[in-house]
């Protein structure tokens, strides 16, 4: 490796340390690996492990949940590294590494261990010694910066995303559709928030256990484009990308009856849905009041109901077109 290329990998780690965002961090390391000689192709996962299944016996049965980064709206991509990733989840204990039960070898950062999601990073291609040691090194200073980066960006107890990204990434999605406005409905995005009704015990062991197993069920009910986050006490929040209106409604609808069929270890519990689709003409606070107030009209109806807002769409005031389902 040059001086001038070495020297690069010494700004990096730098920058590296000033990302404000797990996004930024990941796609400043993604960017860099790619400008190395050699390097071909650089792909990054998260890694959930969902909870137990009912009648599996025991923790050692779980699912494996994965998401790619960056976020794609494609959710039928065909993912050659499916076999690798299913082989590192299994037997690597973290670090970095070559990988080299695959075609062809590839190179490795796992960061793994007591924080979810894991972080897995490929990066095929041949590459020189040299340019391996900047790549290891660079390990340490980005899983550092994970770990740093969760406890601010995560909700401790479920592992989504807290409330904070939440507003962050919602300004992001709209200021997204500013640049490119969708040409049809299909290529929207939807802001939805969901309760757990009737809802008093978040705060002693069954409360989390449920919370636990309601954000279980959204990283298994939702696509790996969409976005999921813990709002506040018993509320979520879902960004549902690149669907049309009838789609959205499918995937909402599929997760309330998911929710009602499970055997929570407090009993049957319920949720109610409010959503509206992300207008670029409106601003992400106006988006969240659209949501709630449908989600307070799914509540103080007859509960366990989805109800869609589409008064910003027709600039009414917000409760003037509500629909019920």
């Amino acid at each position: 490796m040059s001086t001038e290329d070495l020297q690069k990998a010494f700004q990096l780690s730098a920058e590296l340390l000033q990302n404000q965002s797990y996004h930024d961090l990941t796609q400043n390391l993604i960017s860099f690996l790619r400008s190395i000689e050699g390097v071909d192709e650089v792909s990054a996962y998260e890694i959930f492990s969902a909870t137990p299944a009912a009648g599996t016996g025991g923790e050692n049965q779980r699912d494996t949940l994965v998401r790619r980064f960056p976020l794609i709206s494609n959710d039928d991509f065909d993912n050659q590294n499916a076999d690798v990733l299913r082989k590192l989840v299994a037997e690597s204990q973290g670090g970095v590494g070559y990988w080299v039960g695959s075609v062809a070898p590839v190179i490795y950062y796992d960061v793994a261990g007591a924080m979810e999601p894991r972080r897995i990073v490929l990066i095929k291609g041949a590459v020189s010694a040299h340019d391996f040691e900047v790549i290891r090194g660079l390990f340490g200073v980005y899983s550092n910066q994970v770990a740093l980066l969760d406890a601010r960006e995560r909700d401790p107890l479920t592992r989504l995303l807290n409330r904070d990204s939440m507003d962050r990434v919602l300004e992001q999605v709209v200021d997204f559709y500013h640049l490119k406005q969708p040409e049809k409905e299909t290529q929207s995005s939807w802001l939805a928030l969901l309760d757990i009704d009737h809802a008093s015990f978040s705060h002693d062991d069954d409360g989390e256990e449920t919370l636990l197993h309601v954000s279980a069920l959204l990283k298994k009910g939702f696509r790996s484009s969409d976005l999921l986050f813990r709002f506040d006490g018993e509320e979520f929040v879902v960004i549902v990308n690149q669907t049309d209106k009838d789609g959205v409604e499918t995937s909402l609808e599929r997760f309330r009856k998911d929710v009602a069929s499970h055997p929570f270890p407090a009993g049957k519990i319920n949720v109610s849905i409010g959503f509206t689709r992300v207008d670029p003409d409106y601003s992400a606070p106006l988006l969240i009041e659209s949501a709630d107030q449908a989600l307070y009209q799914a509540k103080t109806g007859a509960s366990n109901a989805i109800v869609y807002n589409d008064a910003l769409r027709h600039k009414q005031s917000p409760m003037d077109d509500v629909e019920c389902y």
